[in-house]
């Protein structure tokens, strides 16, 4: 078996290293950025209601419970985003429940993190975002405990992070972000991301690998140079 020179064990070292470093978003389209075509409506400039094209939104659908329920697609500069120029409202008045959901391909035992961005209404609240996974809690947000000040703060929306893990079951998994607010205050997301939990080396400890490969690597080549003279 041809054992290998010390740079390319460097380049293999470094390639492991960073497939294990490396987490994809299995989200699609996490900061609502994409979609069909931005249409203002109800009389609100960089808003959009989606209730009659729940699917417009790239990789996402959205619904509610009727009522009073809406989901505003929603763009700067008339409102703030966490990433990106767009956000989205889930705008549940009153137990009405609005929702934005995505069907994520996982494998089975592997451990994820849910990390995704809540503001809520005008910077008022308290709003309450809530998180389900096939339909169970996953976790939940409360965010936003100031009121307006008169003028209008959607332009500099205040973000949180919630932050979520779960081992997967199967090979697909339903996400749904929820606005579980009892009063009028809107949740509004941002910047969803779902990625695979891999444990990664200290770095102590990658040195040490690091030096053990290239040190076998070493001797390799002197004993193979010696064995040609």
């Amino acid at each position: 078996m041809q054992s290998m020179t010390p740079l390319k064990t460097l380049a293999l070292t470094a390639a492991l290293f960073g497939s294990l470093s490396a987490h994809a978003n299995l989200v699609v389209n996490g900061g609502f950025e994409t979609g069909g075509d931005f249409i203002e409506n109800f009389g609100f400039a960089d808003r959009m209601e989606i209730a009659g094209t729940p699917s417009i939104i790239t990789g996402w659908t959205a619904g509610n419970g009727g009522g009073w329920g809406y989901s505003w697609w929603m763009r700067k500069p008339s409102f703030g985003a966490s990433e990106g120029d767009r956000c989205l409202s889930l705008d549940g008045n009153i137990g009405s429940g609005s929702w934005v959901e995505q069907t994520l391909t996982t494998v089975p035992g592997t451990q994820y993190r849910l990390t995704f961005d809540a503001a809520s209404d005008d910077n008022a609240g308290p709003a309450v975002t809530e998180a389900y996974l096939d339909g169970s809690l996953l976790g939940s947000l409360t965010h936003g405990t100031a009121f307006p000040t008169g003028a209008s703060e959607y332009p500099n929306l205040i973000w949180e992070q919630a932050s979520f893990d779960f081992t997967a079951t199967g090979t697909s998994t339903v996400l749904r972000l929820y606005d579980a607010t009892t009063g009028w205050y809107n949740s509004i997301v941002d910047n969803v991301s779902v990625v695979a939990i891999t444990p990664i080396p200290e770095p102590a400890e990658t040195g040490v690998i690091l030096g053990c490969l290239l040190t076998a690597a070493l001797v390799g080549q002197r004993l193979r140079s010696r064995a040609r003279r």
